[in-house]
């Protein structure tokens, strides 16, 4: 479990309910990275040490609140092979690192960057944790959630991780009746869009920084 404790903001969308859960999560800084050939899509991957694939450095367990991170970054935690056989395409300015977690065989793939990944509509309806880091910049900022262009709830910043209920959505048939944003506003009047498409059997995820 990611979170040690979770506040959950439930809101009505439609038919349906959207569950954001703001939770305070332990997260890694930044490793030792050095640039690599591995890629998921066509963004550069770069893989902790022991891993069994890609680079030899980086974090190595989760420890203390989140460090150093300074723009929003997206996550998804799960096994390699359930994370990379669930990310049908991956592409944009930015690239993915990988951190270990405190439960062996488990990884957590953070994307930073202005990015977008194309995602199997199954792997995420079977609960694949998914998430976005408001890093440095963003905490104490606002933040607004909207579904078919209409704002359905509003929030502040005040957690270093969002949990992401993708099962919630996509099973109760939201965010097929409309496009699902979240978005955030920092201190200092930078912006942050997280967006979630539907394409039937592909779910599109989109994270832009500006």
């Amino acid at each position: 479990m990611l979170t040690s404790m979770t506040e959950r903001v439930a809101f009505a969308l439609g038919g349906g309910l959207f569950l954001l859960c703001l939770g305070l999560g332990a997260q890694a800084g930044p490793g030792d990275f050095a640039p690599g050939d591995d890629l998921i899509g066509s963004l550069p991957i770069m893989y902790p040490e022991g891993s069994g694939s890609g680079l030899s450095s980086g974090p190595q367990t989760f420890g203390g609140e989140l460090e150093g991170t300074m723009d929003v970054t997206m996550t998804l935690t799960g096994s390699m092979s359930a994370v990379e056989g669930a990310v049908l395409d991956a592409y944009g300015v930015g690239w993915v690192e990988v951190e270990k977690t405190d439960t062996v065989g488990i990884f957590t793939y953070v994307f930073h960057g202005d990015v977008i990944v194309d995602m199997k509509r199954g792997a995420l309806e079977r609960g694949l944790q998914a998430g976005l880091r408001p890093g440095i910049d963003f905490m104490g900022g606002q933040g607004k959630v909207d579904w078919n262009g209409k704002t359905t709830s509003v929030f502040s910043v005040v957690n270093p991780l969002i949990d992401l209920p993708f099962e919630t959505v996509l099973t109760n048939g939201v965010a097929d009746a409309g496009p699902i944003a979240l978005d955030m506003i920092s201190r200092k009047q930078a912006y942050s869009h997280f967006g979630l498409q539907s394409y039937g059997d592909v779910i599109q995820l989109e994270l832009i920084t500006y």
